[in-house]
């Protein structure tokens, strides 16, 4: 009994675990699924996998620069880290597993939660102007190469895109610029 109530969270991950599992052996029809299985092409898998992992090497490293405040950590303890983050992500709603990040970080790093939660939110913000930058670049230069459809409404939609997108560049450098002052 003991060593049940001790091992509680080994249980719990057990029993939904197993409710996963049979959720989708109930919905999923295991023929198809056998099928596409030997039909894959597994060399671009490979390809796919080590993209993804050399573009989480890359952001470990990013924010290895984002931690260095607080601390060295070296990218080979961070990259765990990030990839358990990354894992919760695709299990847990509204991207608690950047939650799950930080607190790792702590219980690994002694980092505090707060200074981890604290730069986590500085990458996402690195994620969305990133994002903002090539839609403005992106925008003018589908209108160019004829991408899309040339009527009067899909034009006006993607300059007023340029346009949004570049004023909110303008205000946010401006922004920038008087905290620095």
């Amino acid at each position: 009994m003991r060593f049940l109530i001790k091992n509680w969270r080994f249980w719990l991950g057990f029993i939904v675990s197993a409710g996963f599992i049979g959720l989708f052996l109930a919905t999923v029809d295991l023929n198809k699924m056998g099928h596409a299985l030997a039909n894959a092409r597994y060399q671009y898998v490979a390809v796919a996998v080590a993209l993804y992992f050399s573009a989480v090497f890359f952001r470990t490293l990013r924010w290895k620069y984002l931690l260095e405040p607080m601390g060295l950590v070296g990218v080979a303890r961070l990259f765990p880290v990030v990839t358990v983050g990354y894992m919760a992500n695709n299990i847990l709603p509204a991207r608690l597993g950047e939650v799950v990040r930080a607190y790792y970080l702590t219980r690994r790093e002694g980092i505090p939660a707060s200074a981890g939660l604290a730069t986590i939110i500085v990458e996402r913000v690195y994620d969305g102007l990133t994002l903002i930058f090539l839609a403005a670049v992106s925008a003018p230069v589908i209108i160019l190469a004829g991408l899309v459809d040339g009527s009067k409404t899909s034009v006006q939609v993607s300059w007023g895109i340029f346009g949004l997108v570049s004023l909110f560049i303008f205000l946010f450098a401006i922004g920038a610029l008087t905290l620095l002052a």
